[in-house]
């Protein structure tokens, strides 16, 4: 049985979060700069109902999916959408190696998966946050709002992405944003605004309040 390493993190804000400490290799076969911490899908929002407004989340609910409270070493729900092929002839050409199996879950899909190198994280102690100020990336997945996850794993992988902006000192927080699809996020009328326009406005907020140090300005980065 593999353990999988993790690191963790006491947020002034959050408390307690436990991420997924990532080690790459460069393609050249040099060790990567930095090792990379990648929180896996941490809560932003619940959504009470269906067919109601998302409410954002200032703390890690004690009950919000599947997984272990403050354990964000796995991924969490994607919003139901209908399976894409994998196979040959698909988008992808195929399997992707090293994508994971997507759980499906409406009421708790609105999640952040954040990827920074693990020095961006603690100081020299290691015991609290450094004093430093990182911009911060968002990526927002594509997908025509039909399909798509916000914790993207293997197609567009965010700790690879991480660490490369560490290996070229240019350190970087890069956060990707799970959001409502379908008809769950637009199905809408007169008096009710679109359900994906209230979850994806509170994003950007939270990740600026919680993860984005003082960066006042965030940069999205938008998959097509």
């Amino acid at each position: 049985m593999t353990i999988t390493p993790t690191f963790s993190l006491n947020h002034p804000q959050l408390g307690s979060l436990t991420g997924r400490l990532i080690d790459h290799e460069h393609a050249d076969g040099q060790p990567v700069t930095d090792p990379v911490v990648h929180f896996r899908s941490i809560p932003h929002s619940t959504i009470p109902a269906r067919f109601s407004q998302s409410v954002l989340l200032d703390h890690i609910p004690d009950h919000f999916d599947h997984r272990p409270h403050r354990d964000f070493t796995q991924y969490g729900a994607a919003c139901p959408q209908v399976p894409q092929p994998t196979g040959r002839g698909s988008a992808t050409g195929g399997f992707v190696p090293g994508e994971e199996p997507i759980i499906y879950d409406e009421q708790a899909c609105l999640n952040l998966t954040i990827s920074t190198p693990t020095k961006n994280v603690l100081d020299e102690t290691g015991s609290s946050p450094p004093k430093i100020i990182l911009p911060v990336l968002v990526y927002v997945h594509g997908g025509g709002f039909i399909e798509g996850k916000g914790h993207v794993s293997a197609l567009h992988d965010t700790t690879k992405m991480t660490e490369l902006a560490t290996h070229q000192s240019m350190d970087v927080v890069i956060v990707s944003i799970g959001y409502r699809l379908n008809w769950q996020g637009f199905t809408a009328c007169s008096d009710v605004p679109l359900f994906n326009r209230s979850s994806s406005r509170v994003s950007p907020w939270c990740i600026q309040e919680n993860f984005g140090h003082s960066a006042l300005v965030v940069d999205v980065a938008l998959h097509y």
